[in-house]
C-alpha cells in the first residue's frame, strides 16, 4: 500500500524494485530533462524537478527516499529540500535521507579532452556502473544533437555534522528515528525520519 517518492532516483533501480514488490505507486525525480528521458524510456514514472520544488500534493507519500542527493545541493537549498520532504510525506511516513557527508569531499574530478578518455577514467576510478551511466548519457546527447554537459556528481556542496543535520531536519518538521554511519563511505551518515501523526 506504499506510495514511494525517490528524489534523485538515478537509473531507477529503487523504482524497479518497488514495482516488483507491488507498491501502489512509485515516482522518481531527476534534475535534468536528459536524465528523465533516459530513465523514463525504460517505462518508469520519472519527472524533472529539484529537491526543493517537488510537483506533488501535500501528504502524498508514505515512503520518501533521498539518497546521495543533498550532498550536491547548494547549502541554501538543503533546508527547503527537507521542508519539501516533510510537505509531501504523510503522517508517520518513512523518510530516508542517505549519504550526508560530515566533511568536505575530495577535489573535483579532472577534465579530459575526449569522451573516450573521460569514460576510461570513470571506469578505472569508479567502476562499471558509473562508466555505463555516463556512456548512456553521452549516447543520448549525441543522438539528440545536444551538447554534452558533464557535471561532477562526486563534488560535495553540502556537508554537516550529525548534530547540525539533525537540527536542520527538526527545523523542517522531521522527527529523527535513527541515524548511522554509512557502511561503505565512512565519511557519510544515513538518516531515517518520520512525520508526526
Amino acid at each position: 500500500d506504499d506510495d514511494l517518492v525517490d528524489i534523485g532516483c538515478g537509473d531507477g533501480t529503487l523504482l524497479r524494485l518497488a514495482a516488483k514488490i507491488g507498491v501502489r505507486s512509485a515516482v522518481g525525480f531527476l534534475a535534468t530533462d536528459e536524465e528523465v528521458a533516459c530513465v523514463s524510456a525504460t517505462g518508469l514514472n520519472v519527472r524533472q524537478a529539484y529537491s526543493d520544488q517537488l510537483p506533488l500534493p501535500d501528504s502524498s507519500a508514505s515512503v520518501v527516499v533521498c539518497n546521495s542527493v543533498l550532498l550536491i545541493v547548494p547549502r541554501d537549498k538543503v533546508l527547503p529540500s527537507l521542508r519539501e520532504m516533510h510537505r509531501i510525506a504523510r503522517p508517520v511516513a518513512r523518510i530516508f535521507v542517505g549519504e550526508i557527508p560530515f566533511t568536505p569531499g575530495p577535489p573535483p574530478e579532472p577534465q579530459f579532452d575526449s569522451s573516450w578518455k573521460t569514460l576510461a577514467y570513470l571506469y578505472r576510478k569508479h567502476g562499471v556502473r558509473t562508466f555505463v551511466g555516463m556512456a548512456r548519457r553521452m549516447a543520448y546527447w549525441k543522438l539528440a544533437g545536444k551538447p554534452m554537459v558533464i557535471r561532477d556528481g562526486t563534488q560535495v556542496s553540502f556537508y554537516a555534522t550529525v548534530e547540525e543535520f539533525l537540527a536542520l531536519a527538526r527545523d523542517a518538521g522531521l522527527i529523527p528515528v535513527h541515524h548511522s554511519r554509512h557502511e561503505h563511505v565512512q565519511t557519510r551518515y544515513n538518516y531515517l525520519f518520520t512525520k508526526v501523526a
